[in-house]
């Protein structure tokens, strides 16, 4: 079996960030890899790896890597996924809503500019 390794993204803490073949992953690994994961949600991920679907779209990056933090500490201490992915997925929610929010913020401002 191939890595399914794209390339690196970034590292927080002793956590690498990995941009990965999303087809790859869905095909060989597990169908239900969506756009993210980690290894407390797919046990094949390394435990010091989040993984991000290559075909994500751009920018979007910040968001996974949010959830994943959140769903990684919860889970590590013993929450079940379910519960952990509904609370980080209300995390990323609010999160998405104040960025939309800070750039109608600033369309607005420079509007009167």
């Amino acid at each position: 079996m191939k890595p399914p390794y794209v390339k690196k993204f970034c590292e927080i803490g002793k956590i690498s960030v990995w941009i990965v073949d999303g087809v790859y992953v869905r095909g060989k690994m597990d169908e239900e890899f969506i756009n993210c994961g980690q290894h407390f949600e797919f046990g094949f991920i390394p435990r010091n790896e989040f993984w991000i679907d290559g075909e994500r779209k751009p920018g979007e990056e910040k968001y996974y890597i949010d959830s994943m933090v959140i769903m990684y500490r919860l889970m590590s201490e013993g929450m079940s996924c379910e519960k952990a992915m509904g609370i980080a997925d209300r995390t990323e929610r609010r999160e998405g809503v104040k960025s939309e929010l800070m750039k109608r913020g600033l369309k607005i401002k420079n509007d009167k500019n």
